[in-house]
């Protein structure tokens, strides 16, 4: 497996081009004009920002406001001082931010309040997500940073027209309704020293690629998550998504929920409810080091391939890889379990895909004690869906604490 962790890239935080102090949302909406590309945009904290169109952080721009975050054993806690939001309202159509290619955004509050809007059905949400990272056309390559900042979502999980919504932070590789797939897309984000908190239940931290041949990574670097995380190497919506890669890299951070699973990593699936071309020969990755897991029914559910219906195409030839070192588990609840990992996974009868692979190494981790652990090759029909655990059972007795069950002898790759 890949070396987990590499020095992180700038964060644009003082970009060439001069800088811009905003007071009010007019001035606000004006500075982040794409005209101002590459300028340090200051958000006052004297000001208020409540807004009911999606806002965009031009290239090379940093967007920062004026809070002084308290930290406790290192992760985030609040801010204290200067507290600087930006708020997007009931009538806000779509992410309150996208942020453009070596953009960055620091030390603000950006939420998105509770969308109750009269005579909309519940299946198409107006609402999206508090932060968008996506590329923009086909070939693209977009780059972003989030420092020192706190994003809430007060609203549930939903599928819009773009993609999901209802989460803090959305990162992936587009694929219009009306326009060609983003192929060979690339978009990259850091989020570190922040909290996350999508509150109305939606997931945290959404990373996929519904173009084939894109490439998504996510770095997560000391944070407060409160909230899943959900890596999809390949999501077919509904055309076919082949060779395209999701890597997740986190350190040091704390996610903590009550309904599971924590992390969801899955190599290739087509959306759930929706008829598409499967999803094959795609790969997610989790690269964790020094993170906690807490307060969750579910830890890691980690698939191969994944089909939810018999509308949806078969995803075969994904593969999953997660290197977990250090790790501490503590999941809570009624069949509380953390470990679910299988090569594919169908939610009928009718095949999954063939040949989907997770493999996984766990070194220096401590789970929850006795727990519904779960391993299988196959949680469904196929053939040469695989699950595959680095080194030997004995190594790893020795290596982890409070695995319980641990994986079966016949899951090592060594004997």
């Amino acid at each position: 497996m890949e070396e987990a962790f590499r020095q992180p890239a700038g964060t644009g935080e003082s970009p060439a081009g001069g800088q811009i102090t905003v007071t009010n949302v007019a001035q606000l909406k004006d500075a982040l004009d794409p005209k101002n590309a590459g300028k340090r945009i200051i958000v006052s904290s004297s000001g208020t920002y409540r807004v009911n169109s999606p806002l965009r952080v031009p290239d090379g721009a940093s967007l920062e406001g004026e809070g002084v975050m308290k930290y406790d054993d290192g992760l985030p806690v609040e801010f204290t001082t200067g507290k600087t939001t930006i708020t997007g309202l009931p009538t806000l159509e779509g992410d309150l931010l996208t942020l453009g290619n070596r953009s960055s955004v620091r030390r603000l509050i950006l939420e998105i309040l509770e969308v109750n809007t009269p005579g909309v059905p519940e299946d198409t949400p107006k609402f999206g997500n508090v932060v968008a990272v996506a590329s923009g056309q086909p070939g693209d390559s977009v780059s972003a940073a989030i420092d020192e900042c706190q994003l809430i979502n007060k609203n549930p999980a939903g599928a819009g027209a773009d993609g999901p919504v209802g989460g803090a932070l959305l990162a992936f590789t587009r694929n219009p309704k009306d326009d060609p797939p983003h192929e060979d897309a690339g978009v990259t984000v850091r989020v570190s020293r922040s909290l996350v908190e999508p509150t109305g239940g939606g997931p945290a931290v959404f990373a996929m690629n519904f173009a084939t041949g894109g490439k998504v990574t996510v770095e997560l670097i000391g944070n407060r998550i409160r909230g899943s995380l959900d890596a999809v190497g390949g999501l077919s919506r509904p055309n076919a998504v082949f060779d395209a890669t999701t890597t997740i890299r986190s350190r040091g951070n704390l996610y903590s929920g009550s309904d599971g699973p924590a992390w969801q990593i899955i190599g290739g699936s087509h959306g759930p409810g929706e008829e598409s071309s499967g999803a094959s020969a795609n790969s997610a990755s989790a690269h964790s080091r020094n993170d906690r897991i807490k307060g969750f029914q579910l830890g890691i559910f980690a698939l191969g391939g994944r089909r939810f219906s018999s509308d949806g195409g078969t995803s075969s030839f994904n593969v999953v890889e997660l290197d977990l070192i250090q790790l501490r588990l503590e999941t809570e609840g009624t069949e509380a379990a953390d470990f679910l990992f299988a090569g594919s996974l169908s939610f009928g009868p009718f095949l999954a895909g063939d040949e989907n692979t997770v493999r996984v190494r766990v070194r220096k981790t401590i789970g929850s004690g006795p727990r519904e652990n779960l391993y299988t090759h196959s949680g469904g029909f196929g053939t040469g869906n695989q699950l595959t655990f680095d080194g030997t059972l004995a190594a790893f007795i020795r290596s982890n604490e409070k695995i319980d069950p641990a994986p079966p002898a016949e899951f090592f790759a060594l004997s």
